[in-house]
């Protein structure tokens, strides 16, 4: 008897359960990391293994490294050190941007400018992400198809006010 209250009470939670989990929640973190150390600036950036129990909701939605369907892999953090100062970088920078492959640093023309390009997909849904960083402020995000970068891309600019100024 008390099994049957058990699997009843089971079966009542997860009927109760909102049923518009999104994917973080069913994202299980994989031992990748994606490391870059070039200069004063530092890129980590961990990547994960969804784990879909349920048809994705977001594949109609999701962009770049995996159309009409979810990525099989995602970032599930980026972060950006120079000279050994954590950069502030927003989720919007990195959320939509599947089944990373490589992470490279690119020194700017001045000390005070590189740039971190996020590389990933495969073959027709490939993609390379550039983040722009000057005076340790993201100042620019351009993803561009890997096949066709001047027929899709997208492009982002940002804006960030300093206190003090």
């Amino acid at each position: 008897m008390k099994t049957l209250r058990t699997s009843t009470f089971i079966l009542l939670l997860i009927a109760i359960l909102p049923c518009n989990a999104t994917l973080q929640a069913n994202a299980a973190q994989s031992d990748k990391e994606l490391f870059e150390k070039f200069g004063h600036v530092e890129v980590r950036v961990s990547v994960a293994n969804v784990q879909e129990s349920q048809p994705c909701k977001a594949a109609a939605s999701w962009r770049w490294g995996a159309e009409n369907r979810c990525p099989k892999t995602l970032i599930s953090t980026l972060e950006v050190k120079a000279d050994d100062k954590s950069i502030f970088v927003p989720i919007s920078a990195f959320a939509d941007l599947g089944n990373p492959r490589t992470v490279t640093i690119e020194p700017g023309k001045d000390k005070d400018r590189f740039a971190v390009v996020i590389v990933g997909g495969d073959a027709a849904i490939s993609y390379s992400a550039r983040l722009e960083f000057k005076n340790n402020f993201l100042t620019k995000r351009l993803v561009m198809h890997g096949e066709f970068p001047a027929e899709s891309w997208e492009e982002t600019i940002y804006k960030f006010k300093r206190g003090g100024n």
